[in-house]
């Protein structure tokens, strides 16, 4: 979303009967840094994801928002209509779905060629997107995570998430990494792992220390951004206006995480 840019009232949304129950104590998930390199600092993260090798990213601001493709021969990109702010970004059916902020327009793109292919509609914001194999799962900045169908993105359902009985607002960028939820918290160095079924954060990546608060220039804006490399089982993170990008390795997400029940089509 759209970082210092502007500042939300956020509101606590109402849990359903369904999840009235208290979540358990979340746990913390240790990491270490196996690299980072140098990447463009002018590009405003919003949606990273890897297609195959090669990164895929969405970037925000209206009039400087775009789709780009990060190649070892250099870097391919689409420029959006400069009334869009880009958002989340998701791989599905080898095709790239990039969500807008307040637009309420899905932009579906092809991948040889990079180029847009159709537009959907949908109603409410857009903020991070993910796909877990069988639907598209969007935020909106609140504590509510939204179910799309993969054909045409219609709704299907949603999720309250929380940690014990308290509400996560603020959720943004999301990443299904190797089956698990995580989601980037606006202004906030901690990452979220979701239980899709459930709602309850079962875990926290804390990345305070990643690139600490005291060493960055003020033009460094929140940590946003994350990308499971299935072949190297690694996640890598930024930031909107980092100029590097860091390599993880979460061992808590190298096995794949397996859910039960999912939401139903309403």
């Amino acid at each position: 979303m759209p970082g210092r840019l502007v500042l939300a009232v956020i509101g606590l949304m109402l849990i359903s009967p369904a999840q009235a129950q208290s979540c358990p104590p979340a746990s913390s998930l240790a990491y270490t840094v196996i690299d980072h390199t140098a990447r463009d600092g002018r590009y405003f993260t919003q949606g990273l994801v890897f297609v195959d090798t090669v990164l895929a990213e969405s970037t925000g601001l209206y009039g400087r928002s775009q789709i780009i493709l990060h190649q070892p021969g250099g870097r391919e990109h689409l420029n959006l209509p400069k009334r869009l702010f880009g958002e989340g970004l998701a791989l599905h059916n080898q095709r790239l779905w990039q969500l807008s902020w307040k637009a309420g327009q899905l932009r579906v793109y092809t991948l040889q060629p990079l180029a847009l292919e159709k537009t959907l509609r949908y109603s409410g914001q857009g903020w991070g997107l993910a796909h877990d194999g069988q639907r598209f799962i969007r935020s909106d900045g609140s504590a509510t995570l939204h179910f799309h169908h993969s054909a045409d993105f219609q709704p299907m359902g949603q999720l309250n998430v929380r940690e014990g009985e308290r509400p996560i607002a603020r959720l943004n960028e999301l990443e299904w990494a190797n089956g698990h939820l995580l989601a980037n918290i606006w202004f906030s160095e901690r990452i979220a792992r979701i239980d899709p079924d459930s709602g309850c954060v079962d875990a926290w990546l804390d990345l305070g220390g990643l690139w600490p608060q005291a060493i960055r220039p003020d033009h460094a804006d929140v940590l946003n951004g994350m990308a499971w490399h299935a072949g190297r089982k690694e996640l890598w993170v930024t930031g909107k206006n980092w100029p590097r990008i860091y390599r993880l390795d979460v061992p808590a997400l190298k096995s794949v995480a397996e859910h039960g029940e999912r939401i139903k089509t309403k």
